[in-house]
């Protein structure tokens, strides 16, 4: 698997739950007693700023196409980091 189907894989995945989560309106009722760092979390990553990060990285990806040096690695293995726990990453041939 290259490390650009790797990526797009987990967005689509991102994306799959934030859209149920909008779809079935579970979002809305969510709520964390006091302001705690964990109530701010779930605040700050909702599924509206999950949806937009999905884009961003999928125009990043767009982008890394256009370099044939080593800067479109670059930014793929930036975009792959928060990935690496994934149980697929060990087969992302580089």
């Amino acid at each position: 698997m290259t490390p650009e189907e790797f990526l797009t894989a987990r967005i689509a995945e991102d994306e799959a739950v934030a859209r149920a989560l909008i779809e079935r309106d579970q979002w809305h009722g969510i709520h964390v007693d006091g302001a705690t760092e964990v109530a701010v979390h779930i605040e700050r990553f909702n599924p509206a700023r999950v949806l937009i990060e999905c884009k961003a990285k999928r125009e990043l990806l767009a982008i890394s196409e256009f370099y044939t040096t080593t800067t479109g690695t670059e930014i793929v293995r930036a975009l792959v980091l928060p990935y690496t726990h994934h149980p697929d990453f060990p087969s992302v041939h580089w």
